[in-house]
């Protein structure tokens, strides 16, 4: 089976803190996040440990998608190395919102 998506994974632990409210019993939630999404028992808990330490409904992040632009090769290197140097990936260098974050 395919890793699930950050937004996947979010949306998974929001439907196992819905469930822990409606039902309670983390048996009960187990078996409904194993049929619901054709996960392994333990994968289960592992969403409803996630949905234990977020207390509240986690915002969904907006998927990302490849986008390909053209720039001059200057301000390529200087994109590639302000990554390198800050730690940060390529997308996060230039993901706007997350500079919002900050």
């Amino acid at each position: 089976m395919a890793k699930s998506s950050n937004p996947e994974h979010v949306r998974r632990i929001n439907t196992a803190m819905a469930l822990i409210q409606k039902h309670g019993s983390l048996a009960t939630v187990a078996r409904v996040l194993v049929a619901e999404y054709a996960v392994s028992t333990r994968q289960a808990y592992r969403y409803i440990q996630a949905a234990q330490r977020a207390r509240k409904p986690v915002p969904i992040p907006e998927e990302k998608a490849p986008f390909t632009v053209k720039l001059p090769r200057g301000l390529i290197g200087d994109v590639h190395d302000h990554a390198a140097h800050s730690g940060q990936t390529l997308s996060e260098v230039v993901d706007h919102s997350n500079t919002q974050r900050r």
